[in-house]
């Protein structure tokens, strides 16, 4: 790896090396826009860019990708010459190392977050520090690595997300997605997590039950704490006590420097409202603990367990924030004809709510079982994995409390009889409706 380069050159011309490039727009990436009916490039192969100004890394990391997951693999040696090759090749995912010369890393990822926002984008690097160069990608970069333990996790992850974004049939819901640099946030713990972090007799375990309110900022938090820059030895999936390993200097810059914690502004979620997702986000988490514990799981088992819960309607906030016209269609549908709302999200958009959440949630690099909960939590008997972790606790928790707060003409939310009799649950469901019903969100 090459010297740090300066940064401030790098990050003062950003503005105008994206200005450069939009302004050629890639041959491909105009026949990515045509219409369903028309001829569009072969998936069949993953492509994927490696950009590192060592020749040796690149080679290295080349081979051990290829022995994992089949794909077309392209090199750069800079940032420039990648940029080149995006202008003309369809490109799926990018990886690249943080500390190149004339253009580093940081600022790469973020002119190709702005042209080519589809395309995943994955930083790997040595360097593992929470400095200004690693702040700088947490908006642009999907996930973060660490050479050279992690060549074969990276290629797996790689091929994770390819699976999803393929099950995102709707033209232009996987870039809706990608473009995610973070979610908005509840304006009461919005503002109650800036005074926290503002006042001097302030814990980070006092913000951090703060921010674990937050379905939008513990999803952010926890998607950095476990990337290689933060170091953790095990995976974290509770987000209090991510924010106390992030700590302050870390969670201020996410909220007033790099603005990657904002308030709500979108008024309308089809069919519900702000308070009530959050809501319902927080009872499911909670359920599926108690459920977890019941069951026998560890404290840290569980914890993956609440994550799952909190995160399995993630999808509704993207679509809330990002297309509130199509909010507003689906709500029309559900109210007129009494349909569920997947189904008047996939004739809206193509797509469920389900699915969106379940591709960000990849995009992050969150576990498959936290993956797996968001894209099946309303029908479990689709997920082909075997057994029943926290995908089984979050569907039935969903459902149990979607009866005790039920929302006017939409249908009520049941259970998957088929997967509660094939995981032989059928005998657990009343003790579990008991623990869904006494579980009160912390």
């Amino acid at each position: 790896m090459a010297c740090r380069p300066r940064q401030d050159d790098a990050l003062t011309h950003f503005a105008s090396v994206s200005y450069i490039y939009r302004r050629r727009a890639p041959r491909w990436f105009c026949a990515a826009q045509r219409s369903p009916n028309e001829d569009v490039v072969s998936m069949d192969k993953i492509r994927i860019l490696l950009v590192d100004d060592e020749a040796t890394v690149l080679k290295v990391v080349q081979m051990a990708m290829r022995a994992t997951i089949e794909c077309d693999i392209i090199t750069a040696t800079s940032a420039g010459e990648a940029l080149r090759i995006m202008e003309k090749e369809r490109i799926d995912a990018v990886v690249c190392d943080i500390g190149m010369p004339v253009m580093d890393g940081a600022t790469f990822v973020n002119v190709v977050a702005e042209l080519y926002p589809n395309t995943t984008r994955l930083i790997f690097t040595a360097l593992r520090s929470t400095d200004a160069l690693g702040l700088q990608t947490a908006g642009a970069a999907h996930q973060f690595f660490l050479k050279p333990t992690s060549i074969r996790l990276l290629a797996e992850k790689i091929k994770c997300v390819q699976r999803l974004r393929s099950r995102l049939p709707a033209q232009g819901m996987d870039m809706i997605v990608a473009k995610v640099r973070s979610l908005p946030s509840l304006p009461a713990v919005y503002t109650e997590l800036e005074q926290a972090l503002n006042h001097p007799n302030s814990s980070m375990d006092m913000v951090g039950k703060v921010l674990e309110k937050d379905i939008a900022m513990s999803a952010k938090v926890l998607q950095l704490v476990n990337s290689a820059f933060f170091g953790t030895h095990e995976r974290m999936t509770r987000p209090a006590q991510a924010a106390v390993h992030l700590g302050g200097e870390v969670l201020k810059s996410l909220l007033l420097g790099l603005h990657l914690f904002t308030a709500w502004k979108t008024p309308c979620i089809p069919c519900s409202s702000i308070q009530e997702l959050w809501r319902h986000g927080l009872a499911v988490a909670t359920a599926a603990r108690e459920i977890a514990l019941a069951e026998g799981c560890t404290r840290a088992q569980a914890d993956e367990y609440y994550a799952a819960g909190l995160f399995h309607d993630i999808g509704k906030i993207i679509i809330a924030d990002n297309l509130p016209e199509s909010c507003d269609h689906i709500q029309k549908i559900v109210q007129e004809r009494g349909v569920a709302i997947t189904q008047a999200e996939k004739e809206v958009l193509g797509a469920t709510h389900a699915e969106a959440g379940a591709y960000l949630m990849a995009l992050w690099g969150f576990s498959d079982n936290i993956v797996n909960s968001c894209a099946f939590h309303h029908q479990p008997s689709q997920d082909a994995t075997p057994g029943c972790g926290p995908l089984a606790a979050v569907h039935v928790a969903n459902v149990f409390d979607h009866a005790q707060v039920p929302c006017g003409k939409i249908p009520m939310a049941t259970l998957d009889q088929a997967y509660i009799v094939r995981m032989g649950l059928a005998p657990k469901m009343e003790a579990w409706r008991r623990l869904a019903a006494g579980a009160v969100p912390a």
